[in-house]
C-alpha cells in the first residue's frame, strides 16, 4: 500500500502541466491589468464631482445592441474655474465611458466617447475617442480616431486610423492598417507587429520578447462566456474543443493510474464505501488547518524546506483522489455485476466515472458544484485512507492495539507454558464475551437489525415534518422570546437537533418517524444511548455543511445509511407494526 501511493507521483505531470500553465495565464492577466491602470491613470486626469454612473454586466457577446445601455455613463456637474479651463483644451471630448464587462465594447461610427474600455472582452472604436481604448483580454479594432492610447492586454491591437499617442499590446499582434497614424510609439511584448506601407508611425516600433502566440483569445473568450458565467466546466460548443480535448487527455491519466494501481484505487473505495463521514471530516480538517500548519513551518524557518514536498504530496492526494471518485461512480453502476473479474476492475470503473462526470460537467451550476465536490471528498478520502493504513501498520509492529502479540506463530515459538497460558485467557475472554453478547443481544434486537431500511425519499419526508413540526413550535414561541431578547430563528436548526437527540434516546424515533413507522437502531441492535443520540445529531451537522451531501449518501449506500448514522453506528428500519407517542 504504501510503495503504490509513493510512486503516484509519476503519473501526474500532465495534470501538474496544466495546472502550472493556468496559474501562468492568471498571474500574467493580474499583471496586464495592473500596468493597464497605471498607463490609464497617468493618461488620464481626474475629476471631482458629483457622478452618475451605471453599471451593465453583459454575459453574451453575440447579442448586444449598439443602441442600448452597455456602457458605464458618467455625468459631471462641476462648475470649478480650473476644470473649465482644463476643458477648453479638450473640448471636443464627450464625458461618456463605454465601459463592457464580460463583453464587448462598441462605439458606434458618428458616436464619441471619453473611454472605451471592455474587460474580458473585445473593443471596437467606429466613432470618436477622446481618450483612451483599452481592452483585458480581447482585441481592439480602431476605425474611428482615438485622441491618446488604444492598449491591449492578451488580445491584438488593429489600427486603420489616427491614435494621438502610443499603440500597445502585452502578450498579443498589433496591425497597422492603410490608413494608419501613430503619432508616438508602436510596442508589442510577445507578439508580433504587421505594418501596411502606407500606415505612418511618428516614434519608434518596439517589438519586445519571443513570439508566444497568445494574440487571439477567442478560445478563452468562449469558455468564460459559455461556461464559467453558467456554472460549469465544458459545453457543446465548436471553439470549446480544446477544453475536451484537455478533459479526456485527463481521464487517460486516470485510466493509466488505475491500471498502475489497482489494489491502492481499490482500498480508497472501500473505505470511501464505509466511511464517507470520516472522509468528508478530514478534508475539512485538512482545508482548515494545512494553512496553520504552513504557518508553523514558516515560523521554524528550517521547515521552510519541506513546504514543496508537502505542497507535492498534497497535489498527489487530490489527483488520486479524483481516480478514486471516479471508480467509486463506475462502480455504483456495474456492482451488480459479480460473474467478470473484468467488471470489478477499477479502470473499467475509472472510465464509467468519468464519463458520467463529464456529462455532469456540461450541466449549469450542477457541473461546477460537481467538480467542487469530487476534488473535496477524493482528496479526503485518500487522507483518510494514508491515516488507516499508518495505524494499522502501528498495530501490526506492536502485535495488536493493546501492544499484545497475538500471532500465532510467535505463540508457538515462544514455548508451551506460553501458548497454554495464553490459549487460558482466549478461552475465558470468549466465554465471557460471549455471555455478555448474549445478554445484549436479545431475541428482539436481533429481529430489529434484520428489518429492511428506510429509503432516502421516506426519510426526507419524514425530516420535513419534524422540521414543519418544530417550526411551528418557534413561531409559537417566538413572541414570548423577544421579550427576553432571545431571536429563535436563528436557533430553529439547533432546536431540531435537540429535539431529535431527545426523541431518538426516550422513542428511538421521531414524530416524522413514527408516521412513517421508521425507527433509529444501532447497527449492533442495542437500544439508542444518550452518547449515541447526541453523537448522531452532532454529525447531521457534517451531513449538512457539504450541499447535503450527507443525507444524499443515503440514497447511493448499500445500507442506507447517512454520514450521521455512520459515524453514530446506527440504522433507520421501517417497524412493520408501528410505534406510539405514548
Amino acid at each position: 500500500m504504501q510503495t503504490s501511493f509513493s510512486t503516484t507521483g509519476s503519473t501526474i505531470l500532465p495534470v501538474l502541466w496544466r495546472m502550472n500553465l493556468y496559474l501562468v495565464l492568471v498571474l500574467l492577466c493580474i499583471q496586464g491589468m495592473f500596468v493597464t491602470t497605471v498607463f490609464a491613470a497617468d493618461r488620464t486626469s481626474v475629476k471631482t464631482g458629483s457622478h452618475s454612473v451605471t453599471i451593465n454586466i453583459n454575459a453574451d457577446d453575440k447579442e448586444q445592441d449598439a443602441n442600448t445601455a452597455h456602457s458605464v455613463t458618467t455625468t459631471n456637474n462641476d462648475n470649478d474655474d480650473d476644470e473649465a479651463s482644463h476643458d477648453e483644451d479638450n473640448h471636443h471630448e464627450d464625458d461618456r465611458d463605454v465601459v463592457q464587462i464580460l463583453g464587448d465594447a462598441l462605439l458606434m461610427a458618428g458616436e464619441d466617447a471619453h473611454n472605451v474600455v471592455s474587460v474580458v472582452g473585445s473593443s471596437t472604436a467606429e466613432g470618436n475617442v477622446s481618450h483612451d481604448i483599452v481592452s483585458i483580454l480581447g482585441d481592439i479594432k480602431v476605425r474611428g480616431t482615438v485622441d491618446h492610447d488604444s492598449v491591449a492586454v492578451f488580445g491584438s491591437n488593429d489600427v486603420n486610423n489616427k491614435v494621438g499617442n502610443d499603440v500597445v499590446a502585452v502578450l498579443g499582434d498589433i496591425k497597422l492598417g492603410s490608413q494608419a497614424e501613430v503619432d508616438h510609439d508602436v510596442v508589442s511584448i510577445g507578439g508580433t507587429v504587421t505594418r501596411d506601407p502606407g500606415s505612418i508611425v511618428h516614434g519608434a516600433v518596439h517589438t519586445i520578447g519571443p513570439h508566444l502566440g497568445l494574440g487571439r483569445l477567442g478560445w478563452l473568450h468562449s469558455w468564460i462566456h459559455n461556461c464559467l458565467l453558467k456554472g460549469r466546466l465544458l459545453a457543446f460548443v465548436p471553439d470549446l474543443s480544446w477544453a475536451w480535448s484537455i478533459a479526456f487527455t485527463a481521464l487517460f491519466v486516470y485510466l493509466l493510474t488505475a491500471l498502475l494501481f489497482p489494489r491502492a484505487v481499490n482500498r480508497c473505495v472501500t473505505v470511501l464505501e464505509e466511511s464517507p463521514g470520516h472522509s468528508a471530516l478530514t478534508a475539512l480538517l485538512a482545508v482548515i488547518g494545512m494553512p496553520l500548519f504552513i504557518l508553523l513551518l514558516c515560523i521554524t524557518v528550517i521547515g521552510i524546506i519541506a513546504i514543496p514536498f508537502i505542497g507535492m504530496a498534497l497535489m498527489i492526494a487530490a489527483f488520486f483522489g479524483k481516480v478514486v471518485i471516479l471508480a467509486w461512480l463506475g462502480r455504483r453502476l456495474i456492482k451488480g455485476n459479480q460473474s467478470s473479474s473484468a467488471a470489478n476492475h477499477p479502470a473499467l470503473s475509472v472510465l464509467i466515472g468519468g464519463i458520467i462526470l463529464m456529462l455532469l460537467y456540461v450541466i449549469p451550476i450542477v457541473g461546477l458544484i460537481a467538480y467542487k465536490l469530487v476534488g473535496f471528498m477524493g482528496f479526503g478520502v485518500v487522507l483518510y485512507a494514508l491515516l488507516q493504513e499508518i495505524k494499522s501498520r502501528r498495530d501490526n509492529s506492536t502485535g495488536g492495539p493493546g501492544g499484545i502479540n497475538n500471532n500465532p506463530a510467535d505463540l508457538a515459538d515462544a514455548g508451551p507454558s506460553i501458548v497454554h497460558s495464553a490459549s487460558t485467557q482466549a478461552k475465558s475472554g470468549s466465554s465471557e464475551s460471549s455471555a455478555n453478547d448474549t445478554t445484549a443481544m436479545s431475541g428482539s434486537a436481533i429481529e430489529l437489525t434484520s428489518l429492511p431500511r428506510a429509503g432516502f425519499w421516506i426519510r426526507m419526508v419524514a425530516l420535513l415534518i419534524d422540521s414543519i413540526l418544530v417550526g411551528a413550535i418557534v413561531n409559537f414561541a417566538l413572541h414570548d422570546s423577544e421579550r427576553f431578547g432571545i431571536d429563535l430563528h436563528h436557533m430553529t436548526v439547533a432546536l431540531l437537533v435537540i429535539y431529535g437527540i431527545a426523541m431518538w434516546k426516550l422513542k428511538g424515533a421521531t414524530v416524522g418517524d413514527i408516521i412513517f413507522k421508521l425507527q433509529v437502531i444501532r447497527a449492533d441492535g442495542r437500544e439508542i444511548d444518550w452518547p449515541t443520540a447526541v453523537v448522531r445529531g452532532l454529525s447531521c451537522f457534517l451531513s449538512l455543511t457539504v450541499i447535503f451531501l450527507g443525507f444524499l449518501w443515503i440514497a447511493f449506500d448499500t445500507h442506507k445509511q447517512a454520514w450521521h448514522d455512520k459515524i453514530a453506528g446506527t440504522l433507520v428500519v421501517r417497524h412493520p407494526n408501528g410505534m406510539s407517542l405514548v
